[in-house]
């Protein structure tokens, strides 16, 4: 292994054991759309803003932004802050 690299082995990334994202399917993207849709409803149905939720979960306004388009996977924590912050359960988000 090269020095300089720092790209985790095939094997590890394979698995996403190097916090890289896993490489999408098809499916997996429907579920992304449908988690993404499920936030920006969820916090339309409790009244507030992009950056009022961004405020109270303590995530940055471009990152609630982007989960709402579906741009990327939030991660476990932020969906617990998100739900948290809707008092909401997980289970509301989760498609």
């Amino acid at each position: 292994m090269n020095s300089t690299n720092h790209s985790a082995p095939a094997r590890f990334r394979r698995r996403g054991l190097d916090n890289t994202p896993i490489a999408k399917l098809p499916q997996d993207e429907r579920v992304l759309r449908r988690l993404a849709g499920a936030i920006k409803e969820q916090r339309q149905l409790a009244d507030i803003s992009v950056f009022e939720l961004a405020r109270r979960t303590g995530l940055s306004s471009k990152s609630i932004a982007s989960y709402e388009r579906g741009d990327v996977w939030p991660s476990v924590r932020a969906l617990v802050h998100i739900a948290l912050a809707l008092r909401i359960t997980l289970q509301e988000l989760l498609p």
